[in-house]
């Protein structure tokens, strides 16, 4: 990197360093700035578009946030006389991961494949009574069994997915601690789309997400959306 950009880019990072003590979560521009100071690669400053990097940006936090299981809620879920299935997505659209559920007495229903369902009740799918248990079809589905005999209000543990960063001005959703290891994503998905860097961002990603390092796939490629 020339010295005239390297010097630019530390002012910026001088200028935003307040914003990063603040207890708000980091602005995306910030993101921005120690993203392309770890790719140090000013091609890459200057030709990114912030709309390439907000979708690596936001690829990163989600990847980041389910690898380290960050953003975890409870919440109320209706249950229905002779309703055994309910979509996840209608109610929680960034409902990714059930960890637990438990009906309003206090009672936990126990998470169990729904084809196991089959050999333990023929009629599995109709047999009425206190849900003890609950299963997902997909990642669409979440069912119960049995097949609530009353009305309950269960309540849901499970992790969510943050929402996608639209505009540079928008928040990260996890802690700051948690940044580094989107910035190393983050950059890593950049470099995918350079064939010189390929292998470099393979390991970034890894890296940031904590798991052991593997060599460069054409299926990765694809799942990043960078692939020709």
């Amino acid at each position: 990197m020339k010295p005239a950009a390297k010097t630019q880019l530390m002012l910026m990072l001088g200028c935003l360093s307040f914003r990063g003590r603040s207890s708000m979560a980091l602005p995306v521009d910030a993101l921005f700035v120690l993203v392309m100071q770890d790719l140090d690669d000013e091609a890459a400053i200057r030709t990114a578009p912030h709309t390439v990097f907000l979708r690596h940006a936001t690829r990163a936090q989600q990847w980041v946030a389910l690898r380290y299981r960050l953003l975890r809620e409870t919440l109320p879920f209706p249950l229905f006389v002779n309703t055994p299935l309910y979509h996840l997505q209608t109610r929680y659209p960034r409902l990714v991961v059930v960890t637990h559920m438990t009906r309003s007495d206090g009672t936990p229903l126990w998470p169990v494949p729904f084809t196991s369902l089959r050999y333990r009740d023929t009629a599995w799918f109709s047999t009425l009574g206190p849900p003890l248990y609950i299963y997902r079809v997909g990642w669409s589905y979440l069912g119960v069994y049995p097949v609530p005999s009353a009305d309950d209000t269960a309540v849901l543990s499970g992790l969510m997915l943050p929402t996608d960063l639209t505009a540079m001005d928008s928040r990260l959703q996890i802690a700051d601690a948690w940044v580094p290891h989107v910035v190393a994503v983050t950059a890593g998905l950049m470099m995918l789309g350079r064939e010189r860097r390929y292998a470099e961002g393979v390991a970034r990603i890894m890296k940031g997400l904590g798991l052991q390092t593997a060599g460069p796939s054409r299926e990765t490629q694809e799942v990043a959306g960078v692939a020709g």
